[in-house]
């Protein structure tokens, strides 16, 4: 199920500045490089605007004083799920989201437990046993990344994807980790996305050009952008595309 939340106003003018900022240093680029050339420019304003809708002190040099929308949703479900007695699984793709929400939980006294790439495999296994064995309901917090590769989390009957992901085989491919063998409950799944954003953009776009965007953004997605021998980005963002998303 995807959620649609609405921009505070705090958020909403920095999204709008960075988006007309973006805007205005990528087509000048353009104008100069051409649209191979300035990929890892558009790539980049993508990302930036999408670190604003999940959480906006997550870009540099930028200090956000209000509580994003995403993370006070959160917040509100979670007490009613843990309350219903069910174990959570929260999936974001950045590590300040990661953090803020775990602030967040350990403010509000939720029991929960994180995971992502700094952790050893040692520490991750350790997190899981917590999580798997624990008599209560608990969240389980983590990046996609870390997220995706072998774990078995059948203790969770609901999982939050803070952030809409390009690619959607990556993000099926960590809701399953849920549906593994053993799994007795139903699994609700949820999709934060922002309203009127490069989030609901990139929906739109995944829908009329699915394999485009399954190749042009691999699971290694993050916060940097992946480059090839020749300094271009893997795959090709078209001019329009990028307009698109950014309008």
């Amino acid at each position: 199920e995807s959620c649609y939340l609405d921009f505070s106003a705090e958020q909403l003018d920095l999204y709008k500045k960075l988006a007309l900022t973006h805007n205005d240093q990528v087509t000048q680029m353009i104008k100069e490089n051409g649209a191979a050339g300035s990929q890892i420019a558009m790539l980049t304003a993508l990302l930036r605007l999408r670190q604003v809708c999940s959480d906006p002190n997550g870009i540099p040099n930028i200090k956000f004083l209000g509580t994003p929308p995403k993370i006070s949703y959160i917040r509100d479900c979670i007490h009613e799920h843990i309350e219903n007695g069910k174990s959570i699984l929260v999936f974001t793709q950045f590590l300040v989201t990661l953090e803020n929400l775990s602030k967040m939980f350990a403010q509000s006294g939720i029991a929960h437990a994180v995971i992502h790439g700094a952790i050893s495999s040692k520490g991750r296994s350790q997190v899981l046993e917590q999580f798997q064995n624990s008599d209560k309901p608990m969240v389980l917090l983590m990046t996609l990344k870390t997220g995706g590769v072998g774990l078995n989390l059948t203790k969770a009957s609901v999982v939050y994807h803070v952030e809409p992901w390009w690619n959607p085989a990556v993000e099926n491919q960590a809701t399953d980790r849920v549906h593994r063998l053993g799994q007795k409950n139903d699994i609700q799944v949820y999709r934060l996305i922002m309203k009127d954003s490069v989030e609901e953009k990139i929906e739109l776009l995944k829908l009329k050009k699915k394999s485009y965007f399954d190749s042009l953004f691999s699971q290694e997605e993050s916060t940097s952008v992946r480059m090839n021998n020749d300094g271009h980005s893997i795959n090709y963002l078209s001019v329009d595309d990028f307009k698109f998303l950014l309008s």
